[in-house]
């Protein structure tokens, strides 16, 4: 907690928290810092865990991705609402054990969903899969996150024994590559912290447009019959039979449904986020 505090860490992606309930002791006192933990724990064996922290004055959410079957790692995912349009979907990851052919299954489901769901992903976490070193296993994690727009962006050591293991995956080019750190002065874990700024994000806004409404839906019909009735009963047919007519009808509208003015935000999107993405993201 002080690494966090002194520097001034908003986020945070945990692996091996140990933590075998919901909340506890350690909980508690993370709480006590001014920071949140959302966690996926072990509740039957020690070890392991996926956590994200983060200070409690952001809005933070909790995102259920409701992927079954993973069974070769653990995770957990939440979004941090940045603007009207944009939200940031963090996923924190942890695989250990020997690498088989359903952990790129499980990523590759896992990360299939969550792009359905947010168009800005970081995720991270400890791989156990050595990038340091091109192999059958890099080779093949970094092509499956390649083809969800991902890049790994950490390129130092991240154990004290010299293996790339805890990775960094940025899909939207949020992170300043300047930034980043790898703390190898860190002792108190065979895991060096990494720490990333984000860059400082402007979203360009259309003006807002004001549109004049009737609320409809309020209307009682047999009312508005009556009345639409008895003002046209007196009506003789002329040139300006049209006019007066419309004028009359606007008239009784007005009693029944007045006008309102609402004023309408835009928030621009990515030109491929189009009508049958929405649907798919449903």
């Amino acid at each position: 907690m002080c690494l966090l505090q002194d520097d001034s860490i908003d986020v945070a992606l945990l692996t091996e928290t140990w933590l075998t309930d919901q909340s506890n002791a350690i909980t508690a006192d993370i709480k006590s810092y001014g920071y949140t933990i959302l966690h996926d724990h072990r509740s039957n064996t020690k070890g392991g865990g996926a956590a994200l922290l983060f200070r409690s004055s952001l809005q933070f959410n909790p995102v259920h991705l409701k992927v079954n079957g993973i069974s070769t790692f653990e995770y957990t995912s939440a979004s941090l609402n940045c603007y009207i349009d944009m939200k940031i979907l963090f996923i924190t990851i942890y695989r250990t054990g020997p690498v088989i052919k359903k952990f790129f299954e499980d990523l590759d489901h896992l990360l299939g969903v969550a792009s359905m769901k947010s168009d800005y992903m970081l995720v991270g976490g400890d791989f156990n899969i050595h990038m340091e070193s091109i192999n059958d296993y890099s080779d093949e994690l970094e092509q499956l996150a390649a083809s969800y727009g991902f890049y790994q962006v950490i390129t130092q050591p991240t154990h004290i024994n010299g293996g790339l293991i805890d990775l960094l995956f940025d899909n939207s080019n949020i992170l300043d590559h300047s930034t980043l750190q790898v703390k190898n002065d860190f002792t108190l874990s065979d895991h060096y912290p990494v720490s990333c700024s984000t860059k400082t994000f402007q979203v360009d806004h259309k003006k807002p447009k004001v549109i004049s409404v009737r609320d409809l839906k309020c209307i009682d019909k047999n009312l508005l019959s009556i009345d639409i009735i008895n003002a046209l009963s007196s009506f003789e047919l002329s040139n300006q039979f049209n006019d007066m007519f419309f004028n009359e009808l606007n008239t009784t509208l007005d009693h029944h449904a007045p006008m309102v003015k609402k004023t309408i935000s835009f928030a621009p999107h990515s030109p491929w986020f189009d009508s049958e993405y929405k649907n798919q993201r449903k």
